[in-house]
């Protein structure tokens, strides 16, 4: 889960954590990044309050600093659920493959 410190601070682990699983092929996500172009990270209470602020304006901001510390895809913030926990859906878009390197 990721607790809420500052903006800047909580793009970068988001980033972190979503770079983790897309290099991680064991992760339950894993799957889900490349099939469906979807990935959840569980997020605190204090974070989603902070995201949510002025009815989701700022959520294209949110995801342009997220993808600055993204390395070979973006992401979009696709939705927010609450269930037991707090979390964020991103849509996950990968970089274009190289041609010579793509049967690898």
């Amino acid at each position: 889960m990721i607790v809420h410190k500052d903006f800047g601070s909580d793009c970068n682990r988001i980033a972190k954590y979503i770079m983790k699983v897309a290099k991680n092929s064991l992760d339950d996500q894993f799957d889900d990044m490349i099939l469906f172009g979807k990935i959840t990270v569980s997020v605190s209470k204090s974070l989603m309050v902070e995201l949510n602020k002025d009815n989701w304006k700022h959520h294209k901001e949110w995801a342009k600093e997220i993808n600055k510390n993204l390395k070979g895809c973006s992401v979009s913030i696709n939705s927010v659920e609450t269930l037991d926990e707090y979390f964020i859906c991103f849509k996950i878009e990968f970089d274009d493959v190289d041609a010579e390197t793509e049967d690898w």
